[in-house]
């Protein structure tokens, strides 16, 4: 008994200076390296960057485009005034030479004064026309008076003058012809007999240039001739 407790001491003695043996002899194991974690210091140092550049991006804002306004023709252009049109024939808007002296119409009629009035109020060549054959007629028959014979040549040289404009109204008017205008000849009549002999002759051919006839056996040719005659 004695034996097996002696030989147990001696295995736990051994047992023990083994351990202690192998304990120091054992490396120290290192520690392991720990794992680099950012601090809180260094993650702000290193969000601190980032954040400054991407606080431009945000903070900065798109300017606002400037879009010019487009220019349509009302804002671009005052506005036009309107031009009313005349609903009155291209030949009536032509202006009619005002007579450079306008006879005294005391000694008229009234119904000539009356037509004078009407003449003066339009612009229509085939109105003017009907007016002044009316006037003259009405003038060359009462012409020994001198205040109607200086309105009768008055008119009448108007008459002249303005025929020209008359003329294809006048023909269109009576079937592709011209009637018979008793102006042209009473005319060159009454200055026949005041001697302006060549003022005379002049309305004979314009009266031929119009292709017009006074219904004679000779004519305005005739009529010419007839007045060289006298004033030779």
């Amino acid at each position: 008994m004695e034996y097996i407790i002696i030989i147990a001491l001696v295995a736990a003695g051994f047992l023990f200076f083994r351990s202690s043996v192998l304990g120091k002899q054992k490396p120290e194991s290192k520690p392991a390296p720990e794992e680099t974690k950012p601090t809180a210091e260094a993650s702000e140092t290193v969000s601190a960057p980032v954040a400054e550049k991407s606080a431009p991006a945000t903070a900065k804002k798109k300017a606002p485009v400037k879009t010019s306004p487009v220019k349509t023709g009302r804002e671009s252009a005052p506005a036009a005034k309107v031009k009313t049109e005349s609903k009155e024939p291209a030949v009536a808007k032509e202006k009619v030479a005002a007579p450079t002296v306008t006879p005294q119409t005391g000694a008229l009629p009234e119904p000539v004064v009356a037509q004078i009035d009407a003449l003066q109020g339009t612009q229509d060549p085939l109105s003017r026309h009907r007016l002044y054959v009316q006037i003259t007629d009405a003038t060359y028959k009462d012409r020994k008076t001198a205040d109607v014979r200086e309105a009768f040549k008055h008119y009448a040289e108007q008459h002249v003058n303005e025929f020209k404009k008359i003329k294809p109204l006048l023909k269109k008017q009576n079937g592709g012809k011209l009637p018979q205008v008793l102006t042209f000849q009473n005319y060159a009549n009454v200055l026949m007999e005041d001697g302006q002999y060549d003022k005379a002759i002049a309305v004979c051919e314009e009266a031929l240039a119009h292709g017009l006839d006074d219904k004679t056996r000779t004519g305005f040719k005739g009529r010419i001739e007839r007045i060289q005659a006298k004033a030779s």
